[in-house]
């Protein structure tokens, strides 16, 4: 199967993808009631914003400290840890989050 760049047009797709990610990747490290309240909705915005704005050679993306599971993934696939870590309680309960770096795919 061939993969391409996201567009645009993949914003909504790309929020479900991303509020059901979160919604199991983050059980148990989260609050089970903000899962819940996530919408797709209320992500498509930034998805298309991002798509369309992002032109970087490099990326970062946070990651829990405490999610295992996840930075073994992402480490997989090239993210690497470059030694930030924050605590990020914007959503009313602590998120220790470490931040890593990759070189960007078709930038």
């Amino acid at each position: 199967m061939p993969i391409r760049p996201a567009t645009p047009a993949d914003a909504a797709d790309l929020a479900v993808v991303h509020v059901r990610t979160w919604q199991a990747a983050y059980a148990g490290h989260v609050p089970r009631d903000y899962l819940d309240s996530l919408e797709p909705a209320q992500r498509e915005p930034g998805w298309r914003r991002w798509l369309t704005e992002f032109r970087h050679p490099a990326a970062i993306l946070w990651v829990l400290e405490s999610n295992a599971r996840a930075r073994r993934f992402y480490e997989a696939a090239g993210w690497v840890p470059d030694g930030a870590v924050k605590v990020d309680s914007s959503r009313g309960f602590p998120m220790r989050e470490v931040r890593c770096r990759r070189t960007a795919i078709g930038g």
